[in-house]
């Protein structure tokens, strides 16, 4: 069965570099959505077409 959503929560927090890019890779591949809570910018930049900041509580 293959996922229609992910939820991801710092992926890219513990894996190295190669393994990062490899998340990069599969994601981009992949025909689905993510939710997915980071602080790394490059990661966000390079995986999403929208993104949302919670900032005192609010979505923004």
């Amino acid at each position: 069965m293959r996922p229609k959503a992910l939820l991801l929560d710092e992926p890219t927090t513990g894996p190295d570099e190669d393994v990062t890019k490899k998340i990069i890779q599969v994601l981009n591949d992949l025909d689905l959505s993510f939710v997915g809570v980071s602080y790394d910018k490059d990661f966000l930049n390079e995986t999403t077409q929208k993104m949302c900041k919670l900032d005192e509580g609010k979505i923004r």
